[in-house]
């Protein structure tokens, strides 16, 4: 009797290709450095606004007979005379810092004040747009294409929008500039981690949040150097228009790649990557997970509230999201605002990112993702307090050193929210409706980023008034999250009805099971 032997190889995934032929390695650092350089330029148009939309104190020409005043007026003090100058020529008053921007080219001032300020919030109203549009056609189209087009798209009109001689164009071309940011700034940072092993994802994000950061630390020192606003933007657009340099650096994604059917250009992908790593490529074949043949229906927008849980969490997770945007964006664009040195300010206050991001990643595996919202939230509430009551006086070196230390404070606390809400709104929703989910909490984080310009122009009113307005914010929001349940190390749901402890402790057994290996061989 002969006996036959029929071996049947079953496929790896791409996290079990990515085992083998090196999650972390030299092709994943040279990736994950190519998509940091190019987030800088990109980065730049984030907040660059902050100094090209500055607007200078302003000062009485000497020989005046309608404008006797001696003193400077700050555009965001509390002197009842710093509006004097709407009812008086231009020709007898002039702005007092050497420094140009689109307020003292247009004279965005008085009943115009607004609009030097709009100009930031069309920019996140692109941002939101491009979010929606470009998530879309990423999807459609790859993640590669629209990377290079959104990023070439925002450098090259940034550029274009250092020329333009009227506001309206200018304002146009920002909306355009956040249009194309809304799906930079994302197929960036999905690049980062697309070749990374699960193990060395968190690091490689972290590392590559420590490019935006470090290019809003170099925005303070080039917006220093450079007081010219059309050669500033100039300065920091100009690098973004070489990008395409880096296409034969940055494949296509492997995941898109096989979710749209390529798996032959997926595996010579694959190829490339062990070589450069200086591994051997596996003999199973490349497939998707099983989780991913799944062809069971996601759920829709609606099923957010399905339920009185589901609904508790969709509305705190889109506040959580909103507070975080506006104190976030409001803290930077409020820097430069704060007394002594701008430059030195909005320095200091991107400089905290550094230990914040770190930090937060910590506490959040220490402690938990809930509370590092939560504390997050409340400290920034309690140091945007504490900027208002602490003076307004610009000539006391002490209070305005305590206004920047407690400013700083409030940026490393928000950015250590703004980590763990990320990860935090992942887990609270289930898999069928985690894009949904996070899809519109992330177009609120953009709704609270187009509403701080105008939290800080209201500054304008009243000096201390922005930060009361985020610290009432960020407390409710921080309080709101006490509702939430904690997620760190907890499973993940699946589906709407897996919420129950005991759906979760039968999940939990399903994901050890599905932990084994990858590969499969029967005899």
């Amino acid at each position: 009797m002969i006996r036959k032997s029929i071996t049947f190889t079953m496929t790896l995934s791409v996290d079990g290709f990515l085992a083998k032929i090196g999650s972390m390695g030299r092709f994943q650092w040279t990736l994950v450095c190519v998509v940091g350089f190019m987030l800088v330029p990109v980065t730049f148009q984030t907040l660059i606004m902050t100094f090209l939309g500055l607007e200078p104190p302003w000062r009485c020409v000497k020989n005046s007979t309608v404008c006797n005043f001696t003193q400077e007026f700050s555009p965001t003090g509390d002197d009842p005379n710093k509006d004097f100058r709407c009812d008086i020529n231009d020709s007898e008053w002039e702005f007092t810092n050497p420094y140009t921007s689109i307020i003292t080219e247009w004279r965005l001032i008085c009943g115009k004040s607004t609009l030097g300020f709009l100009t930031n919030s069309i920019m996140f109203l692109g941002w939101f747009v491009g979010n929606i549009v470009f998530g879309i056609l990423s999807d459609k189209y790859g993640r590669r294409k629209i990377l290079f087009f959104s990023s070439s798209l925002v450098c090259w009109v940034a550029f274009a929008s250092s020329f333009v001689p009227w506001y309206w164009l200018y304002a146009i071309l920002r909306f355009i500039i956040g249009f194309g940011l809304g799906g930079a700034i994302v197929c960036l940072f999905i690049m980062a981690t697309e070749y990374v092993g699960p193990n060395h994802r968190a690091m490689a994000g972290t590392f590559t949040w420590y490019f935006w950061t470090g290019a809003l630390m170099l925005i303070a020192l080039l917006a220093y150097l450079v007081r010219d606003w059309r050669k500033l933007s100039m300065i920091t657009s100009a690098p973004g228009l070489v990008l395409f340099v880096f296409w034969i650096l940055i494949p296509e994604s492997v995941r898109w790649l096989m979710t749209h059917g390529k798996t032959a250009q997926a595996e010579k992908i694959l190829r490339r990557v062990a070589k450069t790593n200086k591994k051997e490529m596996p003999d199973e074949g490349l497939g998707l997970p099983e989780d991913q043949k799944s062809t069971q229906q996601e759920a829709g927008f609606m099923d957010l509230f399905g339920s009185r849980s589901m609904t508790k969490k969709t509305v705190i997770s889109w506040i959580s999201w909103f507070v975080n945007g506006q104190v976030y964006f409001g803290v930077s664009l409020g820097s430069v605002l704060l007394g002594g040195n701008m430059y030195l300010n909005f320095f200091l206050t991107s400089l905290v990112e550094i230990p914040g991001n770190a930090f937060a990643i910590y506490a959040m595996n220490r402690w938990g993702r809930k509370k590092v919202v939560v504390i997050g939230l409340v400290v920034a509430a309690i140091a945007n307090l504490i900027v208002t009551v602490i003076p307004d006086d610009r000539d006391n070196t002490g209070f305005v050193a305590g206004r920047i230390i407690v400013a700083m404070m409030g940026k490393f606390s928000v950015m250590n929210s703004f980590d763990a809400i990320f990860v935090f709104s992942a887990e609270l929703f289930p898999t069928v409706v985690r894009n949904v989910g996070l899809g519109t909490s992330s177009a609120a984080g953009r709704l609270g980023a187009i509403t701080s310009p105008f939290v800080i122009w209201l500054g304008t009113y009243m000096a201390q008034l922005p930060y009361i307005i985020m610290a009432v914010d960020a407390f409710v929001a921080g309080v709101l999250c006490l509702l939430l349940p904690e997620t760190n190390k907890e499973p993940t749901a699946e589906t709407l009805q897996s919420e129950s402890p005991t759906a979760l402790l039968s999940q939990k057994n399903e994901e050890d099971e599905e932990a084994a290996p990858e590969k499969m061989t029967v005899m």
